[in-house]
């Protein structure tokens, strides 16, 4: 049995290279919900705190 080394390296880089750019996909999607859920915490607690002066400042 022969095996064509030469496609199975082409294949095998072709899969290699698949597979980085969707790994860098995955990190760039990731990087940006990380952000976008740190701005939703900050914007909560900002919400909270001026809810919570209101409140103190009006009874």
């Amino acid at each position: 049995m022969k095996v064509d080394t030469a496609a199975f390296d082409a294949k095998t880089e072709e899969f290699s290279d698949a597979l980085e750019q969707h790994a860098k996909r995955v990190r760039a999607t990731v990087r940006t919900l990380k952000g976008a859920m740190w701005l939703l915490i900050g914007m909560l607690f900002l919400v909270f705190a001026v809810g919570y002066c209101y409140l103190e400042a009006r009874p």
